[in-house]
């Protein structure tokens, strides 16, 4: 659950660029509540305690990447 809505708020920041321009941030969300905002042109490791345990995202070269989690399916 918490992986889908990682990569679909990623997927909506590609998608839904306000201006027209290049998306510069991506927003993970844990729930409605907004667990982090990574600038995409920065590097980061980030771990996000979801309600079936941690999952860990990356950014790297302004990608957005889900690296493990803790969900059944681990995608």
């Amino acid at each position: 659950m918490l992986v889908t809505a990682v990569l679909l708020t990623a997927a909506g920041l590609l998608v839904a660029r306000p201006g027209g321009g290049t998306p510069r941030a991506a927003r993970v969300q844990v729930g409605d509540e907004v667990a982090h905002v990574l600038p995409l042109e920065e590097e980061a490791r980030v771990e996000v305690a979801g309600p079936v345990g941690v999952s860990r995202v990356a950014v790297e070269a302004g990608r957005v990447r889900v690296l493990d989690s803790s969900c059944v399916q681990r995608i």
